[in-house]
């Protein structure tokens, strides 16, 4: 155990990482750009436990429909100190809506990680 990671973190089973990316409003969803990896900060949703965010068209990301896709989202609370994090991959697939964000990005989740801070691995405070 380090100052910078006062606890330690300990997975979490599928549906829990479900439960908590869809508790936040936002991400990062990963791709591949030019045969560079590239990562855009995006608005999500949880439906049906898949990750739906809203682009608009041109985006780079839209680019990526039909490959492997990560999305990774976490909680920072004081300190700065890691709540928890998940990571899903899978295949992102679009779909056209109407409106200035007029396009939606489906990833169906094939592989999902996810930890929590353990507070109870945390030092006792003198």
């Amino acid at each position: 155990m380090t100052d910078s990671q006062p606890g330690r973190m300990r997975p979490v089973a599928r549906d829990e990482a479900l439960r908590l990316l869809g508790s936040v409003p936002h991400g990062r969803i990963v791709f591949t750009e030019r045969a560079l990896p590239a990562v855009r900060v995006v608005n999500h949703v949880l439906d049906d436990g898949h990750v739906v965010v809203r682009v608009p068209a041109g985006a780079a990301v839209l680019r990526a429909v039909g490959q492997v896709v990560a999305y990774q989202a976490d909680l920072v609370g004081a300190g700065p100190l890691l709540r928890w994090s998940v990571v899903v991959l899978g295949v992102a697939e679009v779909d056209n809506a109407a409106g200035e964000l007029s396009h939606i990005i489906r990833i169906r989740p094939e592989l999902v990680s996810g930890e929590v801070l353990d507070l109870g691995a945390l030092p006792a405070i003198a």
